[in-house]
């Protein structure tokens, strides 16, 4: 199975996966999503885990079967992985639920003035009809936090289960 690169959230899923299912995957570390989904397209590889918008172009023009999306839930907002089964039907008890995010951060010691203008004007437009319309067809689901305290709350547990996702993969700084 192919990755992004050693550590990435392809790596970490296939990680996850081999754990929760009990199997063992020979994992295939490349410089990047483009040369796996290279490899995968010329049958060098046979299986990749990759985040939804980089995928979706090879899922739409029929050069990639999705056969199972790494978060607990099926991912019903982009038309071609309504059918695809989610973790929490594929394995049950192993409690995957891994999705990547990105977030807007600004630089310690920004006053707090200016992050509530901030984080008001972005709150604004990723709840807006047009900005989801827009990327949930894509693979990306727009969620915004209710304060700047909040992110930061999810932000540090985010960081404890990517923290133990790699511990438990033994991905090292290379």
């Amino acid at each position: 199975m192919g990755s992004s690169g050693t550590g990435t959230v392809s790596h970490l899923t296939l990680e996850s996966l081999k754990r929760a299912a009990g199997v063992d995957i020979t994992h295939v570390p490349y410089r990047g999503g483009g040369p796996a989904f290279q490899d995968l397209l010329a049958g060098n590889i046979d299986m990749m885990f990759d985040v939804i918008p980089a995928a979706m172009p090879n899922v739409r023009e029929g050069r990639f079967r999705p056969l199972a999306v790494g978060s607990a839930e099926r991912v019903t907002y982009v038309p071609e992985l309504r059918d695809v089964p989610g973790m929490r039907e594929l394995l049950p008890r192993s409690n995957m639920d891994i999705q990547s995010w990105y977030g807007i951060n600004v630089p310690t010691g920004t006053p707090d003035d200016r992050i509530a203008i901030l984080h008001r004007a972005i709150t604004e437009v990723v709840r807006s009809d047009a900005f989801r319309q827009r990327m949930e067809p894509i693979g990306f689901a727009p969620i915004a936090d209710e304060t700047p305290a909040a992110y930061g709350a999810y932000m540090r547990e985010q960081e404890k289960v990517w923290q133990g996702m790699v511990e438990a993969s033994g991905a090292t700084m290379e």
